[in-house]
């Protein structure tokens, strides 16, 4: 769920609310896979409590993030009377007169 909710809000990710969090959660989900990718942990992978214990550190905070990823994705646009002042501009921009 988290996946498609970065997916779809990957504009929002970099702006200033959740520029700072983007920034923790991908040094969390880079450490994990430099972790598990040049360590001796994919031997520790048979044993299941390794690998959720070393997970258990960045679930809250992936929790978190898909939270206030999905609250920005749901905040209202301030300006919702932009967009057909932007066709307007096009139109006049092609020579047409808006009606």
């Amino acid at each position: 769920m988290l996946v498609v909710i970065s997916v779809i809000g990957v504009r929002h990710l970099l702006e200033p609310p959740l520029a700072p969090l983007t920034a923790i959660a991908g040094a969390g989900l880079a450490f994990l896979f430099l972790v598990f990718a040049l360590d001796d942990a994919p031997t520790w992978l048979t044993h299941l409590t390794t690998s959720s214990r070393a997970t258990l550190h960045i679930a809250p905070l992936l929790v978190v993030f898909g939270i206030l990823t999905w609250n920005q994705l749901a905040a209202p646009v301030p300006d919702a009377d932009r967009r057909h002042d932007g066709c307007r501009h096009l139109l006049t921009l092609r020579g047409e007169r808006p009606a």
